[in-house]
């Protein structure tokens, strides 16, 4: 029989309207999860999102491409308004569904 440590996971919620207004915000608290040597696995909550503009989207890409082997970034429940941006921006695939560990 064989066990499975348990990932550490953190996380984050991304507020209704996501803007370049917040994205140094955004950018920071992701990066300190992202930091985080424990976290291997980083959840971002999309449930909330109404609109989101390039610049979050961007910062959100380069988050996902900046994860170190053994960890992973996951979008949980990207909203429609989300999907819709990140189609018409060419990130769609970004928010695909995760595959399991």
């Amino acid at each position: 029989m064989t066990s499975r440590k348990k990932p550490r996971i953190a996380g984050l919620k991304l507020p209704d309207r996501c803007t370049i207004a917040e994205v140094a915000d955004l950018n920071a608290h992701i990066a300190s999860l992202l930091a985080d040597p424990a976290a291997q696995e980083i959840r971002v909550d999309c449930t909330e999102v109404l609109a989101i503009d390039g610049a979050s989207l961007q910062c959100l890409a380069a988050a996902a491409r900046s994860t170190r082997e053994g960890q992973r970034l996951v979008f949980v429940d990207p909203t429609p308004e989300l999907l819709r941006a990140a189609e018409w921006t060419g990130m769609g695939a970004l928010f695909a569904p995760a595959p399991a560990p």
